[in-house]
């Protein structure tokens, strides 16, 4: 979805996306851009055509706002879909933070919000993101981006939250160019050199893990030593937490005081599970060796939240103050909660929760952020940041039974096969990456 930028009266681009998926777009008076072109599969006897107006109702130095639609066709099957959307970019052609939500134009059409960022790193290269939420998942991308004076080449990887990678790579390529022409191309040179940002005293951060890992591996290795087989595990990459093997995402949230130019105490709160991206989770089965080889299904789902206070340092700027670095550590407590759900394969896979351990661990904590600011109060940011706790032992405890006829017997004797699990010692320390929104006063 494009940002709510004009393109700029005499303005335009051609583009290719994937390289089956031109573009061209011009503008028209600095408020009007229009966009179209048609994909061009090789050997398709339709093909797909796109059209995409823009209108930019605002547009000031750092923020801009635009209305426009989409209308996405069939050639020679008169079917088509259409989509209307309203955007807000925020910043300059430095960095900037654009989030656009669509409006439903047909019966049965859901709302879908994007947001999307880039931050340029040097006079030729930008790192892109754009993410698309959907009503029941969520499509993520980032990448790099070359430019110069009329050409820009884009790199970039996705992947649908849902998405099953199996044991490959588990991100799609994204390929994209762009030409620009008539009114020339912004470059670095041409770039507004931002004010000068004071320090701030107080600073509020929220960041959405679009990278974590769990103690999810730690609970497949247990339930493999348990004689289990794990299904597809997510490795925790760009996984939203909804449904079955999925480590959830969760938020990063954080408000500090400075007390100089440099050192800054705060309060973390850190969630997988927990207000967003739903429980990290598992499922494994395992087939016992009655006459009849049931099987039976688990699922193990657990949730973490961290609560802590932290310090932290963030160098001096020599020069202006637009772009500030971070890194910090800090120690408090993760509370862990981890449901066990037990389910016979053979009739069903009706799931029903028959144990619950909730358990709280001293934890330490470590973090890097990374914050460009678009305003003198807002920013946009990366970061990083490590969690790390003592080993919580789980005592075994018994799963359920699966109950089953025994045919060598004459007659059939039911019979009971009891589904246990021994004690386990699991370390439930995790990793996280996102993008984050910050308020600086």
């Amino acid at each position: 979805m494009p940002t709510a930028r004009p393109i700029g009266n005499g303005g335009g681009y051609f583009s290719a996306y994937e390289l089956f998926f031109p573009t061209l777009a011009f503008g028209i008076g600095n408020i009007v851009s229009v966009a179209g072109g048609m994909s061009i599969f090789p050997g398709a006897s339709n093909q797909l055509f796109y059209f995409a107006p823009k209108v930019t109702v605002v547009n000031t130095t750092n923020t801009s706002l635009a209305v426009g639609g989409l209308y996405l066709g069939a050639g020679g099957t008169g079917e088509g879909t259409s989509l209307l959307y309203g955007a807000a970019t925020f910043g300059n052609e430095k960095s900037s933070l654009t989030i656009a939500a669509s409006i439903p134009t047909e019966r049965n059409q859901n709302s879908l919000i994007v947001i999307g960022g880039e931050l340029q790193t040097s006079s030729s290269l930008k790192l892109i993101t754009e993410n698309w939420i959907f009503s029941n998942s969520v499509l993520y991308s980032f990448g790099i981006r070359f430019f110069g004076e009329k050409l820009a080449a884009d790199l970039g990887f996705i992947r649908l939250a849902d998405m099953n990678g199996g044991d490959g790579f588990p991100f799609f390529p994204w390929l994209g160019f762009a030409y620009n022409f008539g009114t020339p191309a912004t470059t670095s040179s041409d770039i507004e050199k931002p004010q000068h940002y004071a320090p701030s005293t107080y600073r509020a951060r929220a960041s959405f893990g679009l990278f974590t890992t769990t103690g999810n591996n730690e609970l497949k290795k247990y339930l493999d030593n348990q004689g289990f087989k794990s299904n597809e595990y997510s490795s925790g990459l760009f996984s939203s937490g909804n449904g079955n093997n999925k480590d959830g995402n969760g938020l990063l949230m954080q408000v500090e005081r400075s007390f100089n130019d440099n050192f800054s105490l705060g309060l973390t709160v850190s969630t997988i599970g927990k207000l967003v991206g739903g429980n990290s989770s598992l499922s494994a089965y395992k087939y016992f060796q009655t006459p009849n080889y049931y099987s039976t299904n688990i699922e193990v789902e657990h949730s973490i939240l961290t609560y802590g206070v932290h310090a932290s340092y963030s160098p001096t700027q020599s020069d202006d103050n637009d772009r500030s670095y971070a890194f910090g550590a800090g120690i408090g407590n993760s509370d862990i909660t981890t449901d066990w759900s037990f389910g016979d394969y053979y009739y069903s896979n009706t799931f029903a929760t028959i144990r619950t351990f909730s358990n709280s661990q001293l934890t330490g904590f470590v973090f890097l952020t990374l914050d460009q600011h678009i305003t003198q109060m807002i920013s946009i940011g990366i970061d990083g940041s490590y969690f790390f706790m003592p080993d919580s032992k789980i005592n075994g405890f018994d799963l359920g039974s699966i109950t089953y006829k025994d045919y060598s017997t004459s007659p059939a004797t039911d019979r009971i096969q009891i589904i246990s699990v021994s004690t386990m010692t699991p370390n439930f320390g995790y990793a996280k990456a996102g993008i984050s929104l910050g308020i600086h006063f």
